[in-house]
């Protein structure tokens, strides 16, 4: 290798190490997460602002703004790709680790961004713009270490989650059949068909209830209750425990391994 291309492989190990190296301990490496988290809220916020018709007259000022955004975004995510060849832990050529990097979903996220904001820029649609810089905000996962979390956690728990589900699927259905039953007769503009029941099904299930569908016949109201009851206490109620378990482990076992010291550190 080179002289140059020794100090080009150098500074992009150096340069891996400061934006993916995980975990992100050191004080130039949480400065430069907070960075991008205050970058993604200063998106959202400017975002924001353009849809508020008092401040009109600045909107150019506010469109400049987000397209310095926007043109960081996409450097920092350049940025990435090029250091994703440098990762001292690859098991493919540096092409491809930059390929596999560049459209995995939580990086890809840039892209969506990137193109939207520009889209909304072009063709002055403020709500395409806004859609971009706030789907950034799932970028935050990627800052936070949390989507490793609560991955883990999914995988801890998925073989009563897949239970779960089969659980739910049913429920919903056999709900769905008997509030058709009970209301098709009594509110048929409402519960004209089996679909439509199911939407009312799926609403009360995730215990949302809009209110524009609600049952009148005393059959129907009964069954809403014990309908709601079982999804509160057995459906529901279950899962979500099993997923906080789950996700406290994961917590617990994170925190040991930061604690434990690295063998090689005492040798």
């Amino acid at each position: 290798m080179t002289e140059s291309g020794t100090r080009v492989q150098t500074f992009g190990r150096k340069l891996y190490t400061l934006l993916e190296e995980q975990p992100r301990d050191t004080p130039a490496e949480i400065f430069f997460d907070r960075l991008s988290v205050a970058l993604v809220i200063a998106g959202l916020l400017v975002g924001a602002m353009l849809t508020v018709k008092d401040l009109a007259p600045h909107y150019r000022l506010l469109e400049w703004i987000a397209g310095i955004i926007l043109a960081t975004i996409a450097l920092e995510y350049g940025v990435r790709v090029w250091v994703a060849g440098f990762d001292p832990d690859d098991r493919y050529a540096a092409s491809i680790e930059r390929v596999r990097f560049a459209f995995k979903p939580i990086n890809f996220i840039d892209v969506v961004a990137v193109v939207c904001g520009v889209y909304g820029i072009v063709f002055n649609n403020r709500q395409v713009m806004l859609l971009g810089l706030s789907v950034r905000l799932l970028r935050i996962f990627a800052f936070s270490q949390a989507d490793d979390l609560i991955l883990a956690a999914l995988r801890r728990a998925w073989p009563f989650f897949k239970s779960a589900l089969t659980i739910w699927s049913i429920t919903i259905v056999f709900a769905t059949i008997f509030i058709y039953w009970f209301e098709k007769d009594a509110q048929p503009d409402k519960y004209s068909d089996v679909f439509q029941a199911f939407y009312w099904s799926v609403v009360t299930f995730t215990s949302t209830g809009y209110g524009d569908m609600s049952p009148v016949t005393v059959g129907g109201k009964i069954f809403t209750c014990l309908y709601m009851l079982s999804v509160a206490a057995l459906v529901l109620g279950l899962p979500i425990g099993v997923f906080t378990v789950g996700f406290m482990e994961e917590v617990q076992s994170k925190l040991r391994r930061r604690d434990t010291p690295d063998p090689d550190s005492l040798s």
